[in-house]
């Protein structure tokens, strides 16, 4: 029966702690009503009273059976449309079932897989934490209560802090769709395994390569090192190269065996061998330089936590002839606490806006010093992040130049490894529109042979709004272009009947009286006479308007005039009276 809408939560677990004693042995009972207690706790009153009390109960007894034996570090998962007669209940979803460790990044993760596939989540269970007492062969002998505490802690030493996960997701009518859901969620399932297992090594390695570079007076590199260890970077994976030069003479990259970890370990596959020679010349330069810290993003989307291409931490290691021997790299993700703090407080990024401040030449404390550290401070994290010094510069300077006027601007760059393209389009906010952010990204794709795009629009109180593109491209593409013309063909996509209204203005009255009419008219046309007259025939109407100011309310104006389209024979004609309306006769 359905729930009624003034059930509470204590309620219904009432409710289904009934049927439990009603339905279940004694023995099984009792393991199943403490299970039951943390079971719902974190899912909200909404989602339980869509549900009916059998399917509460349903979904509960189906995960406690999936769960019930598994062994330590194991790993399961169930993916099936619940049938009555087959399962003893029944959904009009596809169930998920998980069974596993409690780890970080676990449920994101799993939800970032089902995005990825373009499938609905309609409800989520997670009972993070719970904890189980198993037996040899991994049955549950024990659910430990909520008030479980320290204290208690040495009576339970074998306890398990355990994750199950309950998911619906849209209906799924064929195996094959079911089993391509497992393969994807199995895969996740593995990399937080390994993601995880792997974390200490990963932070030992970096603490070491802060130790390497304390003879090379690098304290700057190494303070930023350790302040992506304070919770500012999420490790997900770590390798290490070696410089050699092959029988050709060429400069290589050639991977340390044993090295991987995370996603790059041994276990997985990806590039041993680096030529540098085959790399784009503003590629190879980065690897060659004397610079000992490279900031970039991967062309890998990352299977957990959250959906971003991930960004790599590349530390050169010099030798005693102060040339580049070996290069280690660390894949992840920048956290939230990384996104929102103060630039001047980041190791590292703090040098390099200082760099920028030296190239605009004015001091901070100016009037443009001060409107300049704001517009860096509030460009996207990421461009600083990866961007050089006076590309950061053009960025910023553009911007400020822009000085709050009503006109669209196009700002971009390409990543110096060729992966894809970084565009800011600055959009009048009365201008933008859904439909218009989809005209420029076409535009985007189409003139830089882009693969894919991503995008992140910013509203702020400027009369600006701001869209933030990323076209990924073939890094091994020519591709030819120019950002004028690029623009150009922005402004023309943005183009309203509006603009076109001011522009004819502006050609038959002048600047000054221009001004006036627009502010008068720039939003009197309704939509459908926007439709079938351009911006010129409205000149010739907003005349006639103005001239019965002249006048008073009885006088008429006559408009005659013959669309190019029409015959000799025919013409049309408009009339315009002050105030009243002319009713229409028969």
């Amino acid at each position: 029966m359905p729930i009624n809408l003034d059930d509470n939560r204590a309620d219904l677990i009432v409710k289904i702690d009934k049927i439990i004693d009603q339905k279940l042995p004694a023995k099984d009972a009792v393991l199943i009503k403490e299970f039951l207690l943390q079971y719902y706790l974190g899912v909200s009153s909404y989602d339980l009273r869509s549900k009916s009390i059998l399917d509460l109960y349903g979904a509960l007894i189906s995960h406690w059976h999936f769960i019930f034996q598994r062994l330590p570090g194991q790993a399961k998962l169930r993916v099936y449309n619940p049938q009555l007669e087959q399962h003893g209940w029944q959904s009009t979803h596809t169930v998920i079932e998980v069974a596993h460790d409690n780890k970080p990044f676990l449920l994101d993760s799993l939800r970032l897989a089902l995005s990825k596939l373009d499938i609905n989540i309609h409800l989520i269970i997670h009972a993070e934490g719970v904890r189980f007492v198993r037996d040899e062969a991994g049955k549950i002998l024990q659910v430990l209560p909520l008030d479980f505490n320290n204290k208690a802690k040495n009576k339970y030493t074998n306890a398990i802090q355990e994750a199950p996960i309950y998911m619906e997701i849209d209906r799924q009518k064929d195996g094959a769709s079911i089993e391509k859901i497992c393969a994807e969620l199995n895969k996740v399932l593995e990399d937080v395994d390994i993601i995880v297992k792997d974390w200490p090594a990963m932070v030992a390695n970096l603490n070491n390569v802060c130790h390497a570079l304390e003879t090379q007076n690098n304290n700057e590199v190494i303070t930023f090192l350790h302040w992506l260890e304070d919770n500012h970077f999420t490790f997900i994976g770590y390798v290490e190269y070696e410089y050699l030069v092959d029988k050709k003479n060429n400069t290589i990259l050639q991977y340390v065996a044993g090295s991987g970890l995370g996603v790059l370990s041994d276990a997985r596959q990806y590039n041993l061998t680096r030529e540098l020679s085959k790399m784009d010349p503003s590629a190879r330069e980065q690897y060659l330089n004397n610079e000992r810290l490279l900031l970039g993003k991967t062309d890998t989307m990352a299977s957990v936590h959250r959906p971003a291409y991930t960004d790599f931490i590349t530390i050169k290691i010099f030798n005693e002839q102060d040339k580049p021997a070996r290069l280690v790299r660390f894949v992840g993700l920048y956290t939230s606490a990384a996104y929102n703090e103060m630039l001047d407080s980041i190791p590292f990024i703090r040098k390099k806006i200082e760099r920028v401040f030296k190239l605009a030449k004015f001091p901070k404390n100016s009037h443009d010093g001060k409107a300049l550290a704001h517009i860096i401070e509030t460009l996207p994290r990421d461009e600083i992040f990866q961007a050089a010094d006076v590309e950061i510069f053009d960025f910023a300077i553009g911007i400020l130049h822009l000085q709050e006027r009503q006109r669209l601007r196009l700002f971009m760059r390409r990543d110096v490894f060729g992966r894809y393209f970084s565009c800011l389009v600055f959009v009048p906010r009365e201008v933008f529109s859904s439909q218009l952010r989809k005209d420029i990204q076409q535009i985007l794709l189409k003139e830089l042979q882009g693969q894919s795009v991503t995008f992140d629009s910013k509203f702020s109180e400027s009369v600006l709004a701001r869209i933030h593109y990323i076209v990924r491209i073939d890094p091994n593409a020519e591709i030819n272009y120019d950002a004028k013309i690029l623009e150009e063909k922005i402004i023309e996509a943005a183009r309203t009947w509006g603009d076109d209204l001011k522009d004819a203005l502006d050609a038959h009255w002048g600047e000054e009286k221009t001004n006036d009419l627009f502010k008068k008219y720039g939003n009197a046309f309704p939509v459908s006479y926007r439709e079938i007259f351009s911006a010129r025939s409205a000149i010739i109407d907003i005349e006639h308007i103005e001239n019965l100011k002249n006048y008073d309310d009885s006088h008429l104006e006559m408009s005659l005039y013959r669309p190019i389209e029409e015959t000799e024979e025919s013409f049309r004609f408009k009339l315009f009276r002050n105030s009243k309306a002319i009713p229409l006769s028969d």
